[in-house]
């Protein structure tokens, strides 16, 4: 039988979905984006959809019911920082299988509640159904941060620009292949990770190691247990970027979130638009993760540029604009220029960046 891959079935989806002339009532921008944004009297609302659905972003041994709650809502509200809207209200859908103890499921809604606090976004409704597996399907609702009601889209790209990232990338990947490693997983299926600290430790536990690792006089040895354990907490525990994204209204031009490994969002960020995407290995490198990452994939036999290329879920933002709207915090890895596509610029000699990434379908 043949299957149909994640950019099939979106192509299909979006010829079918998509207006055949003009613009659909009500609706200012659909399907192709991060997010939809709908026309609504006096100002635009902006909505998306994530699902965390088990076994194909999750298994139960690497995350605690409170971590899987966080990094679901987390990730929805991650299109909306992308955007450069503030989340306001959500729904979830919740699929409860059987073997979900009482406890675990507290433990999950106390991880709920406590991402909605964080990002002032609260939970207002949803759906609980009985299934197989569990998963956890998150609507975000959110609005411009200004009166102006100024947002961000992918293909505003302009000739000129200089090409920014917000965030690291890699270390969610690393994460990931830690965790995949026998020696840090509890092989049984079903069993959740078991994990003392009060909801919301990780935090704390992020910035005291992100500080740890700027000492300059920290040996070798402590520096790549901290980065695996940063790695780690990358992977349970992002965090969407929401005030990074309000600091891009008014600055840049496009922007979109990295979810699906920079390489395959580097080609999305560049779709529909009659622009090149340049890419700067050498600053890539540099600012892409923290400056021992490169000594974290040594240990590992691990390739730093895929690393830092085809991982997911790292959700820092990827943007471009002009260098004298450059907001703090934004390093410069490339540049836009005419032409289609991503370009991949290593010390002088120039090569088309394959697609890449994660894939959600692939049958």
């Amino acid at each position: 039988m043949i299957g149909v891959n994640e950019e099939q079935a979106i192509a299909i989806l979006t010829a079918y979905l998509s207006p055949k002339k003009g613009r659909q009532v009500g609706v200012e921008l659909g399907i192709g984006d991060d997010a939809a944004i709908l026309k609504t009297p006096g100002i635009s609302q902006v909505i998306s959809v994530d699902a965390a659905i088990e076994g194909v972003h999750y298994r139960r041994p690497w995350l605690s019911p409170d971590e899987l709650a966080g990094r679901a809502f987390h990730a929805a509200a991650s299109d909306l920082a992308a955007m450069g809207a503030r989340p306001t209200a959500a729904l979830t859908q919740i699929t409860l299988p059987r073997d979900i103890s009482r406890s675990q499921f507290q433990r999950l809604a106390q991880g709920q509640a406590f991402a909605a606090a964080e990002l002032a976004c609260p939970i207002v409704g949803g759906n609980i159904t009985g299934g197989r597996s569990l998963d956890i399907v998150t609507t975000v609702v959110g609005q411009p941060w200004t009166k102006q009601g100024a947002l961000l889209r992918r293909t505003s790209l302009r000739a000129g620009d200089e090409l920014w990232l917000i965030g690291c990338v890699g270390l969610a990947r690393a994460g990931l292949f830690l965790l995949q490693k026998d020696s840090l997983v509890d092989e049984r299926p079903q069993t959740f990770r078991r994990i003392n600290s009060k909801v919301g430790a990780a935090s704390e536990k992020k910035a005291a190691l992100e500080k740890l690792l700027r000492e300059s006089r920290l040996s070798k040895k402590r520096r790549l247990s901290a980065l695996r354990q940063l790695a780690l907490l990358s992977f349970r525990c992002p965090q969407a970027l929401v005030r990074s994204g309000r600091s891009l209204v008014g600055r840049a031009r496009a922007a979109m979130d990295v979810s699906d490994g920079l390489a395959k969002d580097l080609h999305h960020l560049g779709r529909g638009s009659d622009c090149c995407v340049v890419v700067d290995a050498t600053s890539l490198r540099r600012a892409a993760a923290p400056s021992a990452f490169a000594d974290l994939c040594e240990a590992e036999g691990w390739e730093f540029d895929d690393m830092i290329l085809q991982g997911g879920e790292d959700f820092c933002l990827l943007a471009s604009g002009p260098r004298s709207r450059r907001p703090r915090g934004a390093q410069v890895i490339g540049h836009i220029e005419k032409g289609r596509g991503v370009q991949w610029n290593d010390a002088g000699q120039a090569s088309a960046l394959p697609l890449g990434g994660f894939h959600h379908v692939s049958f």
